[in-house]
């Protein structure tokens, strides 16, 4: 190490000084200068990358589990489409109540929540007459039917998407 003057404003100083202390002005030669500077911090660059990879690791799962949940939603709503499908199918296939049956209070006491239109159309021997029908997007497929005496006694059962929710009889001996 030498002591020089700047040549800017005369101060002495190291070769070795990247810059004069009192005017700034640049002292070591490009090629000193290089290696007079402090090596660039590994670190900073390690933590950048690992900063993008993560975020990228975020967005990944994130597109993930929004392509997961979209499937699931899709998958219901197809799910629920072809239930309210079958469920017409088999409300279609069924007359309004042409027949001579006769329905008894034993009939409708086998009737319990949760069965089907089919297994109730099973014990009351026919198809009952549709007396109302609720479709909205989005709320459970609900229909009333009557099943009717020709004295006026009569059951009246509720199905929500193909399920019996309530029941009601009028006179049955």
């Amino acid at each position: 190490m030498a002591i020089i003057s700047c040549p800017e404003c005369g101060r002495q100083v190291s070769d070795k000084a990247l810059k004069c202390p009192q005017c700034a002005h640049p002292i070591a030669n490009p090629e000193t200068r290089d290696q007079l500077l402090p090596p660039k911090p590994l670190q900073k660059e390690s933590e950048s990358i690992a900063k993008k990879w993560i975020t990228l690791t975020g967005i990944a799962v994130l597109v993930v589990v929004a392509f997961l949940a979209i499937k699931n939603t899709v998958g219901m709503f197809s799910n629920m489409n072809s239930t309210e499908d079958e469920f017409q199918k088999i409300l279609s296939s069924k007359s309004s109540n042409s027949s001579s049956a006769t329905y008894s209070m034993s009939d409708y006491n086998q009737i319990t929540t949760g069965m089907s239109y089919s297994q109730v159309s099973t014990i009351l021997g026919d198809g009952g007459k549709e007396l109302s029908r609720v479709d909205i997007k989005g709320a459970p497929l609900t229909i009333s039917y009557q099943w009717q005496n020709t004295d006026g006694s009569n059951i009246i059962v509720m199905f929500q998407d193909d399920a019996v929710m309530s029941k009601a009889q009028a006179l049955l001996k």
